[in-house]
């Protein structure tokens, strides 16, 4: 009998989660379930006379959120 369906594994940029990420893969395969990963990607914040959900600071979260989503697939992949 299968105990797990679903494993969600949240990582946080910065923190140790190899060991957390390495325990979620094995919990997924042992119990054949799905599992997603997911990362935090913080807020920029406006500053230096950048207005807040202005044109810079949307291009900056997205960026910073690209590159979020960019790690996380590499270490998915890998």
């Amino acid at each position: 009998m299968k105990r797990f369906k679903n494993i969600l594994c949240i990582i946080y940029p910065g923190k140790a989660f190899k060991s957390a990420l390495d325990r979620a893969v094995t919990l997924a395969e042992n119990n054949q379930a799905n599992l997603t990963v997911i990362t935090v990607a913080s807020s920029i914040s406006a500053s230096a006379g950048i207005s807040e959900g202005g044109s810079i600071s949307t291009e900056l979260q997205g960026t910073n959120v690209n590159s979020h989503k960019q790690e996380l697939e590499n270490l998915v992949t890998a």
